[in-house]
């Protein structure tokens, strides 16, 4: 993946290293999500680790953002799909990760934004 986003966006990865903050979790809470219909159920969100694990999940890099996008199929509602938004190189006060800044259930049609480009 590190090739991809040097190519793709000319970003030099500085980790392989995956994290969520408190802040974030608040952000993409199913309770604050619902309110406009993108919340992920429990199930769900348990599944997370296991997607963004997986080699096989899909993914795409939005080049307007600069982000990965981990995609999962909503196993209730074959019209919607799950993403998982990791922002790369985040600096934090010592270090830099690749943070998870949104989970999200879309329109399965939003996996064809022409900014984004499988990888």
């Amino acid at each position: 993946m590190k090739e991809k986003m040097k190519e793709i966006l000319g970003i030099d990865l500085e980790t392989n290293e995956i994290i969520v903050t408190k802040s974030k979790i608040t952000h993409f809470s199913p309770k604050r999500k619902d309110e406009y219909n993108q919340g992920l159920r429990i199930d769900e969100i348990k599944q997370i680790l296991q997607i963004l694990a997986d080699n096989n999940t899909f993914k795409t890099i939005d080049t307007k953002k600069k982000n990965i996008i981990f995609w999962f199929n909503d196993e209730k509602d074959k019209t919607k799909i799950n993403k998982i938004v990791l922002q790369l190189n985040y600096k934090l006060k010592t270090k830099t990760k690749n943070i998870v800044i949104t989970l999200g259930k879309v329109s399965k049609e939003n996996i064809n934004e022409a900014n984004y480009i499988k990888i």
